[in-house]
C-alpha cells in the first residue's frame, strides 16, 4: 500500500486529500490485508479527509456474496462510506470475466465526475480511470528554463576555456583556495557561454518509428478487440488475435 496526501489549499477543496494505491499480490492472505486496510481507514476517517484508493485488489467484486474475504474487504470500505466506482469486469478470458481493479472513495456526490473503463488490451487488465474536476485556486504559472546546449555554444565554451590563465591555481599553495578560484571561472563561463532559453512544455512522440499507417493500424486493433469484448466469440476473438499479430511483426520491423 502506499498513500498520498495533498494540501487543501493547493486544491481548492475543503479539507486534505488522501491517495492510496493497493496492490494485493494474488495469494497473499486477505485478513492480514483487510486489518491493514482497516486502521489506515479508521485514522483518516478520524481525520475527515476526502479519501481516493484505487488498485488491483485480486478480489473479485462480482462474487463478494460467495467469497467471505471479499465481501470482508468491500464491508470495510463501505463502513467508513468508500464506494466502488467501477462496476463492470475489468480482467476478461475467453473462459472469465472479473472485477478486481476498482477505485473507492467517500467524495461521489460531484455530478462533474466521469470514470469508466478503457477497451484497450495494453494489458491483461483493461485500464480504468476517474476524472475529477475541481476548482483549484489561481496561482501564477512558473516558467522552465533550461541552458542552451547547442554545437555552437559547446564550441565557443571550449575556444574560451582555452584562453583562461590557470597559473593562479598552479601557483596556490592552498587547495580550497585553489578550488574554489578553478569553480568560478568554469561556472561563469558556463553562464555566458550556455544561456539559459525558457521551455515551452509540448508533446514530442517517443516512437518515431510510427508512421501514419501503423498508428492507423494500432486504432483499428483497438476496435477489434473493443467488439471481441463486447460481443465475445472464437471468430472476432480469431480476428483481433490475426490482426494483433500481424501489427506486432510490423513493429518489430520498423524499430
Amino acid at each position: 500500500m502506499l498513500w498520498l496526501e495533498l494540501d487543501k489549499t493547493k486544491l481548492g477543496t475543503t479539507t486534505n486529500v488522501i491517495l492510496g494505491c493497493i496492490y494485493r499480490v494474488l495469494g497473499q492472505d486477505t485478513k492480514n490485508v483487510n486489518t491493514k486496510l482497516t486502521n489506515i481507514l479508521e485514522t483518516i476517517n478520524r481525520e475527515n479527509k476526502i479519501i481516493y484508493h484505487v488498485g488491483d485488489y485480486n478480489l473479485d467484486l462480482i462474487k463478494d456474496t460467495t467469497h467471505p474475504p471479499t465481501n470482508e474487504f468491500i464491508n470495510i470500505n463501505f463502513a467508513h462510506s468508500l464506494n466502488p466506482i467501477i462496476n463492470k469486469p475489468t480482467r476478461i478470458t475467453n473462459t472469465t470475466a472479473t472485477l478486481i481493479d476498482n477505485i473507492f472513495t467517500n467524495h461521489t456526490d460531484q455530478p462533474s465526475d466521469f470514470s469508466g473503463i478503457i477497451p484497450i488490451d495494453i494489458s491483461d487488465h483493461l485500464p480504468i480511470f476517474l476524472f475529477k474536476f475541481i476548482q483549484t485556486p489561481d496561482q501564477p504559472s512558473t516558467p522552465t528554463f533550461k541552458r542552451d546546449y547547442s554545437a555552437e555554444n559547446i564550441k565557443k565554451f571550449n575556444d574560451l576555456l582555452l584562453q583562461i590563465d590557470w597559473s593562479t591555481v598552479l601557483t596556490c599553495n592552498d587547495a580550497q583556495n585553489a578550488y574554489t578560484y578553478m569553480h568560478d571561472q568554469i561556472t561563469k563561463l558556463v553562464k555566458e557561454t550556455f544561456p539559459l532559453k525558457q521551455i515551452i512544455a509540448c508533446y514530442k512522440n517517443k516512437l518515431p518509428c510510427l508512421t501514419p499507417g501503423l498508428k492507423t493500424s494500432i486504432k483499428t486493433k483497438h476496435k477489434l478487440y473493443s467488439q471481441y469484448l463486447k460481443h465475445p466469440s472464437p471468430e472476432l476473438h480469431s480476428k483481433y488475435k490475426k490482426y494483433r499479430n500481424s501489427l506486432n511483426y510490423a513493429l518489430r520491423l520498423s524499430e
